[in-house]
This record gives C-alpha cells, sequence and structure tokens, in this order.
C-alpha cells in the first residue's frame, strides 16, 4: 500500500504539468478586412475551449446580376451596399487539445469552432443599384476555421444558416463569411 502511495506522489507532479501544457483560449483583438468593410474585434475567454467576442464596424452586401426582366433589357450589374454592423459571438473551440496535441499551433485562438453569431445590421449608408434596405437582426449559427500566424496576420473562413428580421419580415439562409485580418 506504502508503494501506491509513493507512486501516485511521484506521477502528480508529471499529471499536473501534462494539464498545465493543455491550450487556453486567449483574449484577442483584430481588425479584419472584408470585401468592402472593416470590423473591429474583440474576444475574451469564457473557460479553457470558449470565449465570447464582440465586434462591430462596416459590412457589405454584393451581389451579380445577369439577367432581363419583362419589362426592359437584358442588362449586367454589379450590386452593393455599405451598412453598420455591431454583434456579439459564443465560439467553442473543438480541437484546441488535439492541435497542441500534435504541436499545431494555437496561437490567438487558432483552430477550428462552432460559434453562434447575433448581429444588428443598419440601413444602407451607401448603395448602388439597390433601394430601401432595412434593419436587420440576426441570429447565425457557424462551423469555422481559423489561422493566425506569428506575424499577426489572420485568415478565418465560416459559413453557417441563420434566422433573421428584417423590415420586411422574417428571413433565413445559409451564409458564408471569409475574412483576413490582423491579430493584435
Amino acid at each position: 500500500m506504502k508503494k501506491i502511495g509513493f507512486l501516485c506522489l511521484l506521477l502528480l507532479p508529471t499529471l499536473l504539468r501534462a494539464e498545465e501544457r493543455l491550450p487556453q483560449t486567449e483574449k484577442v483583438q483584430s481588425i479584419d478586412l472584408r470585401i468592402l468593410g472593416l470590423q473591429y474585434n474583440y474576444e475574451l475567454p469564457l473557460s479553457r475551449l470558449t470565449t465570447v467576442g464582440l465586434h462591430g464596424g462596416t459590412g457589405s452586401d454584393l451581389s451579380y446580376h445577369n439577367g432581363r426582366s419583362w419589362y426592359e433589357e437584358k442588362r449586367s450589374n454589379w450590386s452593393y451596399t455599405i451598412r453598420g454592423v455591431a454583434g456579439a459571438d459564443f465560439w467553442y473551440y473543438y480541437n484546441l487539445n488535439r492541435g497542441a496535441r500534435k504541436g499545431k499551433r494555437t496561437l490567438r485562438n487558432s483552430g477550428n469552432f462552432f460559434s453562434i453569431d447575433t448581429y444588428y445590421v443598419t440601413p444602407a449608408i451607401y448603395s448602388v443599384n439597390i433601394k430601401g434596405t432595412k434593419h436587420e437582426i440576426v441570429v447565425l449559427p457557424n462551423y469555422g476555421i481559423r489561422r493566425v500566424y506569428t506575424s499577426g496576420w489572420l485568415i478565418e473562413a465560416r459559413a453557417g444558416y441563420g434566422v433573421g428580421h428584417s423590415g420586411y419580415g422574417w428571413e433565413n439562409g445559409f451564409k458564408w463569411d471569409f475574412k483576413v485580418g490582423y491579430s493584435f
């Protein structure tokens, strides 16, 4: 019995050090560029694998139409708006432990995640070929991938299916997002 107690006492520091090596989510501030927008993000750890984030700035809608309606000639044109955006995210990084065990970088929450993004979008600040934009409130569950490099540059891609309410009523649909930014 004394031998088992002595063995446990010897292994205890090793087990405690193994726990210390597990990755931890970090406080991250970043600026990201979108197709026609710029946003500031602040992410704060809630636990070892979860964070809550706040974001705000400008966002955009971009579309291309190539077609003809019954009352006009065939036309091709781009449509876009620039709008204000403010929101909050809840993130769960499900693969930080596995990435750390494999020796992959988990710097500044670099990993794969599930998130729930809620945000408010203002009517258009500036628009071309789009009329009558209204306020929107959106809830969007996502799956995403974020990679932050040692220089601070980050790449993030996410996709999800969300539900929102605008001045036109309830809407839902698929959304994908890609951003390039800088984390500090």
